[in-house]
C-alpha cells in the first residue's frame, strides 16, 4: 500500500470501496478458482485469510490519515510551491517580527521639541492599531508624556499613514509616500540623517501639521528569527524571492542584504502593486505571495502560505513527505513482491499451506509500514 492512498478526504471513501469490492470480487474469484479446478482447501485458506486478515487490515490503515488532515495540506502547498517561480513577501509581521520601538525622535521645528513631537503622534496613534503606532504610543507613555487627549476623526490613508484633528489642525504620520504627496522636501542634513536611519534598517515616519514638517520618528522592527533560513529553503527550490513594501527603499534594500533576498522593492503603495505584479509574470513567471497583505491578490497571483512559519512547515515537511514517500513505495515493492508469490503457491495448492499464510503477512507488512509512515509525518 502506498501513502498516495493515504489522502485526506480519499481515505473514508477508499476504504469503503474496498469492502463493497471485497463483497463483488471475493466469491468470483471462488468461482474462477472452481472452474479452474483449484477450489482445494488452501485455496478456501486464501480467500479466508484475505477477507479476515489483509482487507480488515488494509480499510484499517486505509483510514488512518484521515485523522491527520495536515498531511494533505502540505502535500498540496509543497506541490503549489514547486509550480511557481517567485515567491514575493511582505516585510512588517513576514520577515519582521511586527513588534516596532521607537529609536529616534527628530524635530524639524524650532517651534516644537523632541518631546512635544512624540506627545503629538501618540495623541494621533492612541487609537492606531498598527505596531508602530503602538510603539510610538508605548514610547511616549514610558517617557510620561501621553497627557494630550486623543486626537479626534482618525484616519487611515491606504500605503501612506493616518490622519487626525488635535487642537484644530491636522495631523498627519506617515512614510515617505506621504512627503510625495504633499510635495515636501527634506534639506540635506534632514536628507542624510534619514538615509542614515534606512541604511540601520529602520522606519523612519514624518509628522506634518497642516502642511508643516515638523519633525520624524524613527522606529526598528526586529527579523524574524525564521527568516533567512526559511528564505534560504525557498532559493534552494530554485524559486527567485522578492520582498514587496510601502516602506522606504533603504529600509528593504538593508533587509534584503540581511537576509539574502533575490529582489527587495520598496515605496509601492496599493494600487501600484497590480503593475509590479505585472512586471514579475513577465515570459510567463507564475508568482505567488505569503499572507495577507496582498490581498486581494492581482490576476494570476495565489496565496501559497499565510505566514512564513506556515511556509517553512511546508517546505520541510513537503521534503519529508517526499523522501517518505519514496521509502514507501521501495518497501511495498520489496515486500509485495516478495508476498504474491509465496501467496499464489498456496492458491496452486502447495503442500504447506503456511507459504500462504508468510505470503499474505508481508503484503500486510506494506499497509503496516504505510501507517507507520503516515504516523511519523505527524510529528
Amino acid at each position: 500500500m502506498s501513502l498516495e492512498t493515504n489522502s485526506p478526504g480519499t481515505a473514508m471513501p477508499s476504504a469503503k470501496r474496498v469492502w463493497w469490492a471485497a463483497l463483488v470480487v471475493l466469491p468470483l474469484v471462488f468461482v474462477g478458482l472452481s472452474l479452474l479446478g483449484w477450489a482445494g482447501p488452501a485455496s478456501v485458506l486464501a480467500l479466508i485469510f484475505v477477507a479476515v486478515v489483509l482487507l480488515p487490515l488494509g480499510a484499517k490503515f486505509l483510514t488512518v490519515a484521515d485523522r491527520y488532515a495536515v498531511l494533505n495540506a502540505v502535500r498540496e502547498g509543497f506541490a503549489k510551491l514547486k509550480s511557481i517561480d517567485i515567491v514575493v513577501l511582505p516585510k512588517t509581521g513576514t520577515l519582521t517580527a511586527g513588534k516596532h520601538s521607537v529609536v529616534g525622535v527628530h524635530s524639524f521645528s524650532a517651534e516644537v521639541s523632541a518631546d512635544q513631537l512624540l506627545e503629538i503622534a501618540a495623541a494621533v496613534e492612541r487609537e492606531s492599531e498598527h505596531s508602530i503606532g503602538r510603539a510610538i504610543v508605548a514610547a511616549a507613555e514610558t517617557k510620561g508624556l501621553a497627557g494630550l487627549p486623543a486626537a479626534r476623526d482618525l484616519r487611515a490613508i491606504p500605503g501612506v499613514g493616518v490622519t487626525a484633528m488635535l487642537d484644530g489642525k491636522a495631523i498627519t504620520i506617515g512614510g515617505p509616500s506621504l512627503l510625495t504627496a504633499r510635495n515636501l522636501t527634506l534639506t540635506v542634513d534632514q536628507l542624510l540623517l534619514v538615509n542614515d536611519e534606512n541604511s540601520l534598517g529602520r522606519t523612519v515616519g514624518y509628522l506634518i501639521r497642516d502642511n508643516e514638517l515638523l519633525g520624524c520618528i524613527s522606529t526598528a522592527d526586529a527579523v524574524n528569527e525564521h527568516a533567512e533560513e526559511t528564505v534560504a529553503s525557498v532559493q534552494s527550490l530554485g524559486k527567485k524571492v522578492v520582498l514587496l513594501s510601502a516602506d522606504a527603499q533603504g529600509v528593504v534594500e538593508w533587509l534584503g542584504k540581511e537576509l539574502g533576498l533575490d529582489q527587495a522593492v520598496g515605496e509601492v503603495l496599493p494600487h501600484q502593486r497590480g503593475e509590479f505584479f505585472g512586471r514579475l509574470q513577465a515570459d510567463g513567471k507564475k508568482v505567488a505571495v505569503v499572507g495577507n497583505e496582498f490581498a486581494p491578490e492581482p490576476e494570476g497571483v495565489e496565496q501559497v502560505a499565510v505566514s512564513l512559519e506556515e511556509l517553512d512547515s511546508i517546505i520541510v515537511r513537503g521534503r519529508q513527505f517526499k523522501a517518505k514517500l519514496w521509502q514507501n513505495r521501495v518497501a511495498s515493492a520489496v515486500l509485495v513482491l516478495a508476498g504474491v508469490p509465496m501467496a499464489m503457491q498456496g492458491f496452486a495448492g502447495a503442500e504447506s499451506t503456511f507459504t500462504l499464510i508468510y505470503g499474505g503477512v508481508l503484503i500486510s507488512l506494506s499497509s503496516a509500514f504505510a501507517a507507520v509512515q503516515v504516523r511519523s509525518m505527524k510529528r
